[in-house]
Parts: structure tokens; sequence; C-alpha cells
């Protein structure tokens, strides 16, 4: 409801059609000076019935354009329960587990003059297992005695253990050609063929350890252990060995790969660092001492999205 003035009422009103309306009478009349305020804007039946009917038509058409240009993209398929995902992989066999992840075609266990062999925990030898636990004892022994936790063998060899765990073992190959389908297959769990004790050396030059695990509500796969021997580091090897943890990250459809590491460890940090890993969110944070001094953990736990 519009109000009007006194002096609009006694003088009469001009409406929004501008048509003047007179108090003395009840002519309407338009005055000859000024313009109408606002133009038509009415549209002829078959114009208006035109633009209902190809409406419809004229927008499917834009979103089918920008679709087919990539800009709109189908939403994605809600993901699988962290739990119910973690289950379900870490319920494969060896033999399905390799055939998921590493398929006959992939070459991600072959690099360079290395051989790298997948083994789970149950299926692992307890050489192998022995040389592992060695390489970690040789390069990282002395960290652990300068953290918070302390070198307790009998903790990590139980650690090692852990149901669930994955390992990628690396060995100088003997002969550089590249491998035979039956070599690549004899590479992943199950019975060793003859090409395995010809073309593998004995010793496990690196290896690698890892799990289909919650972090935090997370599914992730986190690497427990990444060790080499001097003589082979700053070869690409390490590098490598993470590229295929981070394949099975990214086919297992977790969220992230996850790591610890020693802050003291300046040459790991920036090795992970450099391969786009950062300090997890979940990562323990630092403490503030009485005298306000800021005290570091000891590690961190760094982490990298994936897929």
């Amino acid at each position: 409801m519009l109000c009007l003035s006194g002096a609009e009422r006694s003088r009469g009103w001009t409406g929004a059609s501008g048509c003047f309306i007179s108090s003395s009478t009840s002519v309407l009349h338009r005055p000859a000076e000024r313009a109408p305020l606002v133009a038509s804007t009415r549209l002829p039946l078959r114009v208006l019935f035109f633009c209902r009917s190809a409406l419809p038509i004229l927008i499917s058409a834009v979103i089918l354009s920008i679709m087919a240009a990539g800009a709109l993209k189908r939403p994605r398929r809600p993901k699988t329960d962290p739990e119910t995902l973690i289950d379900r992989i870490n319920a494969l066999s060896p033999a399905a587990f390799a055939q998921r992840f590493f398929p006959p075609s992939s070459t991600l266990l072959r690099y360079r003059d290395y051989e790298i062999t997948l083994k789970s925990v149950t299926t692992i030898a307890d050489g192998d297992f022995s040389s592992c636990f060695k390489l970690v004892e040789s390069t990282s022994a002395a960290d652990y005695k300068s953290s918070s936790r302390g070198w307790r063998p009998r903790d990590k060899l139980r650690e090692m253990r852990e149901d669930h765990m994955r390992y990628l073992l690396v060995r100088e190959s003997r002969s550089h050609p590249a491998k035979s389908a039956d070599s690549d297959r004899a590479s992943h769990d199950g019975e060793p063929s003859e090409l395995d004790t010809s073309t593998v050396g004995n010793d496990i030059v690196a290896f690698c350890s890892f799990m289909f695990t919650i972090e935090d509500d997370y599914p992730v796969v986190y690497i427990y252990e990444i060790h080499l021997a001097e003589s082979h580091r700053r070869s690409g090897l390490g590098r490598h060995l993470m590229r295929i943890v981070e394949h099975c990250a990214t086919e297992g459809a977790v969220d992230k790969a996850m790591l610890t590491c020693f802050r003291c460890n300046t040459l790991a940090m920036a090795f992970y660092t450099k391969l786009g890993y950062e300090e997890d969110e979940f990562s323990p944070p630092a403490k503030r001492l009485r005298g306000g001094k800021i005290k570091l953990p000891s590690y961190l736990i760094m982490s990298k999205r994936v897929g």
C-alpha cells in the first residue's frame, strides 16, 4: 500500500502508468509534458510461448556443452566406509594382494639393476626378516637412542611382525637384462622359481615395510620402515620404493600415505618434503616448558594426500 502526503493528494498523483488522477474530477488524462516512467514490456503471446518451450532445450544444451568441455564433473560416488575398505584389503591373500596391486603388466618391482620382491609378514623368510632388522639396527638405532622412545630391539621386532605388514625386499640383480615374464611372476608372493636364485643376489640391500590401516579415522597406508644400505643410497632407489607404496595407496583408494620421521634425521626429512610430504595435522605438537621455552617432540608424523 502506497501512502501519499496531503500535498500529493491535493495536487493529484501520477502513478506508475503515467496517468494523472485529478482531485477535482474523475477524468483520467496523460500529461503531455511527461514521458511514461516505464516503457511497456509486453510481448506477443507467440514470443512468450516460444521462450517458454525453448528455455529447457537451451538450458540442456548449455549444460551439455559445459560437461563436454570438462568444466562440470559428475558427482563422485560416496567412499566406502574406512574400516570396511581396510578390512577388505587386509583380507586379501598374499597372491590376491599381488595380483590386485602388481599385475603381470606392472614394472614397478623392477628398478635398474635391482629386483624387488613383495612379501607379507606371513610369507617372509626368517633369514630375510633378520636381514631387514639388521638394516634397521645399523641405520637407525642411534636415532632411536637419542629420542624419547629409546632403542628397544624386542619392541621393534614385535612391531615388524604385526599383522597385515607388507614388505618390499630389494636385492641386486646378478643379470642386467630385463627379466622374463616368469621372473615377473616370481617376484610376487608365491613359490620361487629357478630364475629367482639365478638372477637375484642373496643379500638384501634395502627394504620398505608398510600397512593398510586406520589412523585418526582416516584410511591410510602407513610406511613403517624404509632403509637402504649406505652404498645404495642416492641412487633413486628410495624414491622408487616410495613410489611403489604411493601406488598401493592410490590403488587402494585410501586418503593418504603416512610415516614417522625423527627430527634429528634432517636428510630424511628433506627427502620426504621433496616428495610432497608435510607435517600431519595429528603430529604431536610442541610443548611449552615452565620457563617459556618451546620443546619440540623428537619425531614428527608426515603425510601426503594421494588419489
